[in-house]
């Protein structure tokens, strides 16, 4: 069903389409998946596996057995991955700096696969150089590497971070003899930046030809001394107001204090702080499995460096208002590694939420913050419930009854000789931010959310309606 949403201002009903948000994304892990890896791991592993997770470089199934052999597919995307890690941009700006561009066309053996984001990157590590195919247009994504494949994977990735690549002495390994020509050079490499140890001390052994496990291809990672080798400092983690994302709810109360509300999202929770005048207005989300910063929304370009995000490992999705020149009101910077939405989920919550969110938006054209009004709260909830019961999407219900009927059966306005009274109605949108757009984005609902003289709300919400009435009392 197509999304509606519906404006109405004294008796006049408009209905018009909506800019969605545009987003840049990213790609994809978080803490849920420190404890699998203690389950499935070798015990030495355990620590530098959570590392590399810790610095996103993998996305395991559940069932996935650490000490398993790794596929090509599986190496080249955590070699990408901490390429994004090490150079703080995703793959595509790296990519784009280099000059470079990926041909999807290159292998014809990805096909059968559902692994979008993982051919992605490893068409990625090709266009950069890191891997090559195995003939025949073919990657072979599933075969399985051995360690002197993987310490030439590893050493391309590092000359792709710029890391010096100046001659290693001789690796001590006893049985280097066993090595192809094309990979003497790296395992000298590796074993010369303590990247890859030997499998034995006495002999000292390499084994070349021995096939890479993933707990060993994520220590390998986890290892890598990203400062020692990268002739450029790290880039700083971009923040609003001082909140980053991975922060702890600890590190976001010092910064900020006590949240004005705290409300429930999916698989976490989200703190919302604003001014008294809504001009500064922030909201950050956890994730109750790590308990960390996962996403966080800000109106307006207070509280941060918009340069700070571009190119980061950050999913930034702006919100623009058509009506104000394709102005960005809105921006959200969320975690594209975490496995959850940061939309709130109670109903009476998501119905503050929208509250909180209208005021901030008023706020950047320095209209008042409307009130609370319990009357107009009863007005609209009573009709988000009377859609959904009876199935219908209109101001006017079936039996008749309008905004105005409706706020004066919910004893609005009290003792009042006169009102003004405003209405928004809408539909099927999934988060109070998502609702919000829609209206800034439709000139009835717009002009609702902006009149000055408007000094109350209510809001109300029912499965996917969602109502907003505004009024003045004289």
């Amino acid at each position: 069903m197509k999304k509606k949403w519906i404006s109405f201002l004294l008796a006049v009903a408009i209905t018009l389409a909506a800019n969605p948000a545009h987003a840049h994304a990213a790609l994809t892990p978080t803490g849920e998946h420190a404890q699998h890896a203690i389950q499935t791991a070798s015990s030495w592993a355990v620590e530098p596996i959570n590392e590399a997770i810790s610095k996103r470089l993998f996305l395991p199934d559940y069932s996935l057995d650490y000490q398993s052999s790794i596929t090509r597919m599986d190496f080249c995307t955590i070699a990408v991955r901490w390429l994004e890690y090490a150079m703080g941009e995703t793959i595509d700006v790296i990519l784009y700096e280099k000059g470079l561009s990926i041909d999807e066309t290159a292998f014809d053996d990805f096909a059968y696969l559902p692994i979008v984001n993982e051919s992605k990157y490893v068409y990625a590590a090709y266009a950069l150089g890191i891997t090559n195919g195995i003939g025949e247009n073919l990657f072979g994504p599933l075969n399985t590497i051995d360690r002197q494949q993987a310490a030439t994977f590893v050493q391309r990735t590092l000359k792709v971070a710029g890391a010096s690549m100046s001659a290693a002495s001789q690796a001590d390994f006893t049985d280097m003899a066993q090595a192809a020509s094309w990979a003497a050079e790296s395992i000298n490499y590796v074993r010369a930046h303590t990247i890859m140890n030997g499998t034995s001390t006495n002999p000292p052994r390499f084994s070349p030809t021995l096939t890479y496990t993933y707990e060993q291809a994520l220590a390998t990672f986890a290892r890598i001394d990203r400062d020692a080798l990268l002739p450029y400092p790290a880039k700083q983690v971009p923040t609003v107001y001082g909140i980053a994302l991975g922060d702890s709810k600890a590190q976001v109360e010092k910064k900020m204090g006590t949240p004005n509300r705290v409300f429930p999202c999916t698989s976490g929770t989200m703190y919302v702080y604003h001014s008294e005048d809504y001009t500064t207005f922030v909201t950050a989300s956890f994730a109750d499995a790590t308990g960390k910063v996962t996403s966080l929304y800000t109106t307006g370009f207070k509280g941060f460096d918009r340069n700070d995000m571009i190119g980061q490992r950050v999913l930034v999705t702006t919100y623009a208002d058509v009506y104000d020149n394709g102005r960005v009101y809105a921006s959200s910077f969320s975690d594209p590694y975490a496995f959850y939405t940061a939309g709130v989920t109670e109903e009476e919550a998501q119905t503050a939420h929208i509250f909180a969110l209208t005021n901030a938006f008023r706020a950047l054209h320095s209209a008042a913050p409307l009130t609370w009004n319990e009357a107009l709260e009863t007005a609209a909830q009573n009709h988000a419930e009377d859609m959904r019961a009876n199935n219908y999407f209109d101001h006017i219900s079936p039996s008749g009854s309008t905004s105005l009927s409706r706020a004066l059966a919910a004893g609005y306005p009290q003792e009042s000789t006169t009102m003004l009274l405003g209405e928004n109605i809408n539909m099927e949108y999934a988060s109070a931010e998502e609702v919000l757009n829609s209206w800034v984005n439709s000139s009835g609902h717009r002009t609702n959310m902006l009149i000055p003289y408007y000094e109350e709300l209510g809001v109300g919400h029912k499965d996917i309606f969602y109502v907003q009435v505004f009024g003045t009392r004289q």
